[in-house]
C-alpha cells in the first residue's frame, strides 16, 4: 500500500491544476479540497479532505483511498469532491426546510444552495474530461 501511496503522490505532484503546499517538512498538493502530502524526512503519505469540518483536517476513508488506487488521482479527486458537495448541499436543503432562520438567513442558504448546485453540475459535464 505504500508503494501505491507513493505512486499516488506522485500522480498529484504532476497534475498542473493542483496547488502547491510545499514546506521545510513536507511537499503537498491540493485540489478540489483533497490534500496529498509526503513527508520529507520518512516519505510517508497521507491524504486529507479538508472540506470535510473542524480545526483539523480529516483523512479520506479506506473507500476512498481504494477508490484513487482504482481510478487515479484526479478521477478520486473528483469523486469526493463531489460527495462534499452532496453534504453541503443535503444541509442546507435541511436547513431551510427547518425553518426556524430569518428571512435573510433563508435568502443566503438559498444563494448558497444555488451555488453549490452549480458547481455539482459544473464538475459533472467538465470534471470527468
Amino acid at each position: 500500500m505504500r508503494d501505491r501511496l507513493q505512486e499516488l503522490f506522485l500522480e498529484a505532484k504532476e497534475d498542473s491544476y493542483a496547488g502547491v503546499l510545499d514546506g521545510y517538512f513536507h511537499e503537498a498538493r491540493v485540489v478540489y479540497g483533497v490534500k496529498i502530502s509526503r513527508d520529507r524526512f520518512s516519505g510517508q503519505v497521507s491524504v486529507h479532505n479538508v472540506m470535510d469540518g473542524g480545526d483539523f483536517y480529516k483523512k479520506i476513508s479506506d473507500n476512498d483511498v481504494i477508490y484513487l488506487f482504482r481510478n487515479g488521482w484526479r478521477a478520486g479527486v473528483y469523486d469526493i469532491y463531489l460527495s462534499n458537495i452532496r453534504s453541503t448541499i443535503d444541509y442546507l436543503v435541511k436547513a431551510i426546510e427547518n425553518g426556524n432562520h430569518r428571512s435573510l438567513a433563508v435568502k443566503k442558504m438559498k444563494a448558497q444552495l444555488k451555488r453549490e448546485l452549480e458547481k455539482e453540475q459544473k464538475i459533472k459535464q467538465n470534471g470527468r474530461s
